[in-house]
């Protein structure tokens, strides 16, 4: 029973932290995020989290050169509510920022509150990340961002054994307004993962991941100077130990709205999936689904 919640709790994190969505205003708000395989990802940054970063890495180092931000999302699958596979609760998170020299230090843990069953705590990985805006190519803004996982949830300390991780991806934004669509920011960001376990085989059985390559491509739209818009489409290839691949996909989308100067609410949707069929040969990429879509509300306040 155990192992099925820890799975539950690493689907919902894969579902949000795949995009790594988070407001655009108040800067760094960085979860707990799972790999395609159930194994520990990057806390990588959004393209909104990192342009906020590198405006605060300069103004922090006229002020002051670090920032703590809390958050706490309300998440739920659309399963009904006595089935065994319903996901509802609730995921907490603190993310710390100092900025120096142009460069961002990042370090960020979460865990997740169920509220079902044996209403069991679950704690997520901690990570700690290294930030910096590139420059640019033309009219694309590059930035990037290196990230080691620190294991801390039960199912890669315990039952996959893993050492660390190794995230490495740069990001590439490109601002519309200067295209004459104003509000309108488009983003691609790859990324290479590199998994360290003591067993190629977690004790469940599973194989654990070694390497993982993704690309996300997101559109960002300010309705107002309160009010944004986000979609995210994401895909990834990931594979063991003895070679063998898994693709994935997801969706997000959001709406996001500013509280105040540090606080932010957004709700969305995302959903995830595997872009085949059970016979291996025909597409299933679907937006929405009642099997592995989640809606989600979240709060964040930056101090």
């Amino acid at each position: 029973m155990t192992i099925n919640l820890d799975s539950k709790y690493l689907k919902l994190h894969y579902l949000k932290d795949l995009f790594k969505r988070s407001s655009k205003f108040i800067g760094i708000i960085s979860l707990t995020a799972v790999s395609l395989c159930d194994t520990a990802s990057a806390q990588l940054l959004t393209d909104e989290e990192e342009q906020m970063t590198a405006s605060q890495s300069q103004s922090n180092q006229r002020v002051r050169p670090y920032s703590v931000t809390l958050s706490t999302s309300a998440v739920s699958s659309f399963h009904r509510f006595d089935s065994i596979d319903k996901t509802f609760g609730s995921d907490y998170g603190i993310t710390g920022v100092y900025s120096f020299d142009g460069f961002s230090v990042i370090a960020s843990t979460s865990g997740f509150q169920d509220y079902r069953g044996e209403r069991k705590w679950y704690w997520g990985d901690a990570s700690l990340g290294l930030y910096r805006g590139l420059g640019t190519m033309g009219r694309i803004n590059v930035s990037g961002t290196l990230t080691g996982i620190i294991p801390m949830s039960e199912n890669n300390k315990d039952y996959r054994r893993m050492y660390t991780g190794l995230i490495a991806a740069p990001l590439f934004s490109l601002r519309m307004d200067r295209y004459g669509v104003a509000g309108l920011t488009l983003s691609y960001r790859p990324s290479a993962s590199m998994y360290f376990h003591q067993h190629e085989v977690a004790l469940n059985g599973s194989s654990n991941t070694r390497y993982s390559f993704g690309q996300r491509l997101r559109a960002s739209y300010a309705i107002t100077e309160r009010i944004y818009f986000g979609l995210s489409a994401s895909y990834a290839r990931s594979f063991t130990y003895a070679g063998n691949s898994r693709d994935s996909y997801g969706f997000l989308s959001s709406l996001g709205f500013q509280l105040g100067q540090k606080t932010s609410l957004e709700m969305g949707h995302s959903t995830q999936g595997n872009p085949l069929k059970a016979n291996g040969i025909d597409n299933e990429l679907v937006f929405f689904n009642l099997r592995d879509s989640i809606a989600f509300v979240s709060l964040a306040i930056r101090i």
